[in-house]
């Protein structure tokens, strides 16, 4: 994301340092949001992500509506991610709980998804209805991944950071509507990978998700072993078969919709002159032959001929 507009040369944070230059945010990735002031801190006029002069990171200066910001991005060792991706994902510890700060495409916070260390979830803040992690990505490219859940989009981002990670908001149940809402969006990517739990309501938020997308894009990542989904598989340590899932992805086709490619020995190889002889060999020429995928009828006319006529 670029940045347009200028900032003020005084620091609008404490008064005293003088505005030095633009440089990259590494929280957010925009190009020149970042000012870099004398005094060596940092600000992004886009995350509103703010560096100390010693270089430490504050967590506490966001602009967001209806949603408190609470915890901080750390190394979650359990499930190997590291504090980076945390932080890029917006992925915070609070205490015994993860919170997944969902954004708009503006890329301001809107809520918060709350996970407690029994797994129960709640929400805070308004639902943007955006993929968790879209903001990151832009609105067109080669390929898109479709998780599950948040902790496996960070996962497959651990290991492929360079490829767009998003996961659906509300989970299986709500695949298909997470997909319409925005379809518009994935409509920018030549291609569409569906990364669901390997689980029954993951494979059927599989068929409900590529029923409603364009055809020819979709492609099904699935988990080879015992993996109930991507973070499972990082948390055992095997980004191999992470990797593997997705490279492998296959292209959806639904049911009795036919490859054409496949069809092309068939239909290229010459049929027969016939399969069988006519026991009349004056059919032969009016027939031309009798084929196997062919129903032939004949109708035998008795003709009786009248003493008178003969």
């Amino acid at each position: 994301m670029t940045y347009h507009g200028h900032p003020s040369t005084t620091s609008h944070l404490n008064g005293s340092s003088e505005f030095v230059r633009h440089s990259e945010c590494l929280n957010c990735g925009s190009s020149d949001a970042n000012s870099v002031y004398s005094d060596g801190h940092e600000y992004c006029f886009v995350c509103h992500h703010y560096v100390h002069g010693d270089g430490t990171p504050s967590l506490h200066i966001h602009q967001t509506t209806q949603v408190q910001i609470l915890g901080s991005a750390e190394r979650l060792h359990k499930r190997k991610l590291s504090e980076k991706t945390c932080q890029r994902f917006k992925i915070y510890r609070d205490g015994n709980k993860l919170r997944f700060y969902y954004h708009d495409l503006a890329g301001i916070i809107r809520g918060a998804k709350i996970k407690t260390k029994d797994k129960q979830f709640t929400y805070e803040g308004d639902s943007p209805g955006t993929f968790f992690g879209q903001h990151l990505w832009p609105s067109t490219g080669k390929q898109v991944v479709i998780t599950e859940g948040e902790l496996d989009a960070a996962s497959c981002s651990e290991i492929m950071p360079t490829w767009p990670m998003v996961s659906l908001p509300t989970g299986a149940a709500g695949a298909k509507k997470a997909i319409q809402k925005n379809l518009e969006w994935l409509q920018g990517y030549e291609k569409i990978i569906l990364f669901f739990d390997n689980d029954a309501a993951g494979r059927q938020a599989t068929q409900d998700a590529a029923a409603v997308l364009p055809p020819g894009k979709v492609f099904i990542a699935a988990l080879q072993g015992d993996y109930k989904d991507a973070s499972d598989a990082l948390s055992a340590g095997d980004s191999d078969a992470l990797g593997r899932a997705i490279w492998d992805a296959r292209e959806y086709r639904p049911d009795g919709i036919i490859d054409g490619k496949t069809l092309l020995e068939l239909v290229t190889t010459p049929s027969p002159a016939a399969d069988h002889d006519y026991p009349f060999q004056g059919l032969h020429p009016m027939t031309l032959m009798m084929m196997r995928q062919d129903i032939n009828i004949l109708k035998f006319i008795k003709i009786r001929l009248n003493k008178a006529e003969t």
